[in-house]
């Protein structure tokens, strides 16, 4: 009877502990779960937070990107994909189609004044998202549906680093603030030593033009020669309109006075770099020189006398002990030189033999040098250098393009204006 009571209460025990591992087991596991659903609550309110951050965010883009688009346009909406054409006129003049009008004149554009256009178009084969822009005024609006009429000076500031004539460019009505200040470099030579009234013709030639873009090139005509000055600076903007306007004009010295003031400069700074190494270099010698373990007395015994003969022709004497290693006359020898150990190496004749500084921890009396006297000759190590990099720009590297070249049609084009313009000034 006793056994069966055992037994049961072995059983019950069993089973009490059976249900208490299992209450845990529920309540870690509905533990578990709250957590994962607060988890899960915290991600999805911290996804939604950035999804709201982000929509703002995009909001705020697009309203400042309408607030500048209006103030580019003056609301004015004027857009088209246009086939560049050549024309033969002066300035930054194009011509567009009848139908670009009846687009604006609806639009009350006449209203804010002058008409000016942003053209731009996009290099295909950049790397990087790569736009280059110009801005024009208009001439009139002849041009055939679909395109649009560039003059020569649009067309080499334009397209003056395209690989490839684009089939369209983009055509759009834009407001331009009033230029303050321009600064111009003429290319290559300029007018070297002409004795030319440039501020003259410069006035004459700007005339022509009612926009003006950094970077963009313009033609100055005079005795039958075409100069070319490249826009290096604007202000307020990068593009600006110059009717009717005080422009302040600084010059720049030509592209090649440029060049060679730079170079110039460069040689100043490599020598005052020469200067400033070889005071560095005498220091580093006579630190060097008061480094030196001190010679042995005269009556010391066992040691050596060692004439050092510099690749120079000149005579240096020292005394070393015997057990000195031969890292102590590689000292002396960076003392005297001021350069590094490892350039040199040092030679014994009759006969000959190399030591370098790879036996530098040796004593003298292991590698010989223990006579009364010994004569070494110092010898200078070829190094390699790379040569990467390390040669000069040639001259089709570093100086650009007196005059740009322009695609076919339009060198034809500018030809025909270079004409018109010499038969002005002979008129």
């Amino acid at each position: 009877m006793e056994l069966d009571l055992n037994s049961r209460s072995a059983k019950w025990n069993r089973e009490q502990t059976k249900r208490r591992d299992q209450a845990k087991r529920k309540i870690e596991a509905e533990r578990r779960k709250r957590v994962a659903v607060a988890k899960a609550r915290e991600e999805l309110e911290a996804l939604q937070t950035q999804k709201r951050v982000e929509r703002l965010e995009e909001q705020e883009r697009q309203q400042q990107q309408a607030l500048e688009e209006q103030r580019l346009t003056g609301g004015i909406k004027y857009l088209q994909q246009l086939r560049p054409v050549p024309t033969s006129g002066d300035g930054d003049k194009i011509t567009l189609p009848v139908s670009a009008l009846e687009e604006l004149n609806p639009q009350n554009a006449l209203e804010l004044g002058v008409f000016t256009f942003e053209l731009s178009y996009d290099e295909p084969e950049a790397t990087e998202s790569w736009q280059r822009k110009t801005h024009a005024g208009v001439l009139e609006f002849v041009a055939d549906e679909g395109t649009v009429g560039l003059p020569p000076k649009v067309a080499a500031s334009l397209f003056q680093n395209a690989k490839q004539l684009p089939d369209n460019i983009r055509v759009r009505f834009v407001r331009l603030e009033k230029g303050k200040f321009a600064s111009l470099q003429p290319r290559g030579d300029g007018f070297g030593e002409r004795q030319i009234d440039f501020k003259h013709l410069l006035e004459r030639s700007l005339k022509a033009h009612t926009t003006l873009t950094v970077g963009d090139v313009l033609f100055v005509r005079h005795g039958r020669e075409t100069f070319e000055v490249v826009v290096a600076e604007l202000k307020p903007e990068e593009a600006v309109n110059i009717l009717n306007t005080d422009l302040e004009v600084a010059i720049l010295p030509s592209e090649s006075a440029a060049r060679a003031k730079e170079a110039e400069k460069q040689l100043e700074e490599e020598a005052a770099r020469a200067v400033s190494l070889a005071q560095q270099k005498e220091q580093w010698k006579a630190d060097k020189m008061t480094q030196l373990t001190p010679e042995p007395s005269a009556d010391e015994q066992r040691q050596v006398k060692v004439i050092l003969r510099m690749p120079g022709g000149a005579q240096a004497p020292r005394r070393f002990l015997h057990s000195s290693p031969l890292l102590s006359i590689f000292e002396f020898v960076e003392a005297l030189t001021g350069d590094e150990a490892r350039n040199f190496q040092l030679a014994a004749t009759y006969p000959r033999r190399i030591f370098g500084v790879d036996a530098a921890d040796k004593s003298l009396q292991e590698l010989g040098l223990n006579g009364r006297q010994e004569a070494l000759f110092v010898e200078k190590i070829a190094i390699e250098e790379s040569k990467a990099g390390s040669e000069a720009p040639t001259e089709s590297q570093d100086v650009s393009e007196e005059q740009t070249l322009l695609p076919g049609s339009w060198r034809e084009a500018r030809q025909k204006l270079e004409k018109t313009l010499d038969e002005v000034s002979l008129g």
